[in-house]
């Protein structure tokens, strides 16, 4: 019998590309996304695949695709949040309102999302959640300080949900991306420019020109391949790029801690 998998943020990027990995393997696939009109027309091709509306920030919307699902496909077997989108600009040109709207969908998102599916997961004992958070969680960017915070928070949230659902038999994945040649940055909130930045704007350029950008049809089908198992990582990057990031920023940042270690010990 097929598993059924809900993708939250499907209309382009990883989460189109999930649709057609998971689908291509059998699984029952619900392509959710906040605009149905942007859906891939070679969706319609896949037989074991619908589409429907999911705002994230609006439970009712989750909760109609939860009934969907159950209608069309039975039981879900998994959840895979890929919804979200980047807020660029620098801490002092980016808005309260703005900062407010990225959270909204980047973290209540992910929070409402939970929610909608955990009371059936935790009923039965059994289910997957992924989440899709980001390497930036672990180290800020210039201009993108904003968007590393938010995924700085789902990281602690999906974190924490491991530890609470890891005694019900729900398991929960954190998929950590860095670097991706998709539409993101088609679909950034942009910020009003205080040219007193456009050197940082410069720099933050070169790390994207540095950048080794991930394949996405290989990234997703490395996760299609960890969901469902009987022990999935709790944390589990794609694209190489993000950990080495990751590794050379923890390892400067226990560097400074020994430094001034010294002091510190003198707080006890």
């Amino acid at each position: 019998m097929s598993k059924t998998i809900l993708i939250a943020g499907t209309s382009s990027g990883l989460g189109e590309a999930a649709v057609f990995e998971y689908a291509h393997r059998g699984w029952n696939v619900v392509a959710a996304m906040r605009n149905v009109a942007a859906a891939n027309p070679r969706f319609a091709e896949l037989e074991n695949t619908v589409v429907t509306n999911i705002d994230v920030t609006d439970r009712p919307s989750i909760d109609a695709a939860l009934a969907l699902t159950g209608e069309k496909f039975g039981q879900l077997d998994a959840l895979l949040n890929v919804a979200g989108y980047g807020q660029v600009g620098a801490i002092e040109e980016v808005t309260p309102a703005q900062l407010r709207a990225e959270y909204e969908t980047n973290v209540v998102g992910v929070l409402n999302v939970v929610q909608a599916v955990l009371p059936q997961f935790r009923a039965r004992r059994g289910g997957h959640v992924l989440v899709v958070g980001s390497m930036s969680a672990h180290l800020s960017f210039p201009t993108m300080t904003v968007y590393a915070s938010s995924k700085a928070a789902v990281r602690s949230l999906v974190e924490g949900l491991q530890m609470e659902c890891e005694p019900l038999g729900v398991k929960i994945t954190l998929v950590e991306p860095a670097g991706y040649m998709t539409k993101f940055f088609d679909n950034v909130k942009t910020a009003e420019r205080i040219h007193a930045y456009d050197d940082t704007y410069a720099k933050m350029q070169t790390i994207f020109d540095d950048a080794h950008f991930g394949n996405i049809p290989k990234s997703m089908g490395a996760v299609a391949d960890i969901t469902g198992i009987d022990q999935p990582p709790q944390h589990f990057a794609i694209n190489t790029d993000g950990l080495t990031w990751v590794r050379d920023t923890q390892a400067a940042r226990l560097a400074e801690y020994a430094k001034w270690e010294h002091i510190t010990k003198e707080t006890d």
